[in-house]
């Protein structure tokens, strides 16, 4: 596995980590109006029911990564094993109780990098069939616009296009 690689995926598993406090609202009150009260007191309405892609055992986490095999025939680059970088960080998280007692239940979407109809593919795929968490890994394009806009879906990674986060509402971690 490469540096860089190596890195990208430590940042993206470190990052999860501190999204994954969405994932509870941790400690409150439910009051007969239906607001909560947080530990700091402050009445908040929040949505109930659990989101998308979490149950009460398992967080669904999209893993978008750059698949260079279908142009193997233009191209010699090996950026290594995805799956196999991601999956022991996905293990080590698990075997240590997970994320407030969930399992990490990562789903890998290989992107090609020959035009966009693979990006929205993999959107689909993740938000639609999958129904995930959140997505992290490799975003370029118009990618960001897919999870964020159409489907509701949280991102970490990818650079941040200020137009486009001044549209949604779903947190973008870069």
């Amino acid at each position: 596995m490469t540096t860089p690689l190596r890195r990208s995926v430590l940042i993206a598993c470190a990052a999860l980590l501190l999204v994954a406090g969405a994932c509870t609202s941790g400690d409150t009150k439910t009051a007969s109006d239906g607001s909560t009260t947080t530990q700091a007191g402050s009445p908040t309405t929040v949505p109930t029911g659990p989101a998308p892609g979490v149950t009460d055992d398992t967080i669904k986490v999209g893993v978008t990564y750059l698949d260079l095999s279908s142009i193997q025939n233009i191209v010699d680059i090996d950026l290594g094993d995805f799956v196999k970088a991601y999956k022991p960080l996905f293990d080590d998280i698990n075997e240590h109780g997970g994320i407030h007692g969930r399992k990490i239940e990562p789903i890998f979407a290989p992107v090609s990098p020959i035009g966009t109809a693979p990006l929205e593919a993999a959107c689909l795929k993740l938000t639609e069939d999958d129904k995930v968490f959140l997505v992290t890994g490799s975003f370029r394009d118009t990618a960001p616009s897919c999870y964020l806009e159409t489907h509701k879906t949280a991102i970490l990674g990818g650079p941040i296009n200020n137009d486009l986060l001044a549209r949604t509402s779903p947190p973008w971690f870069s």
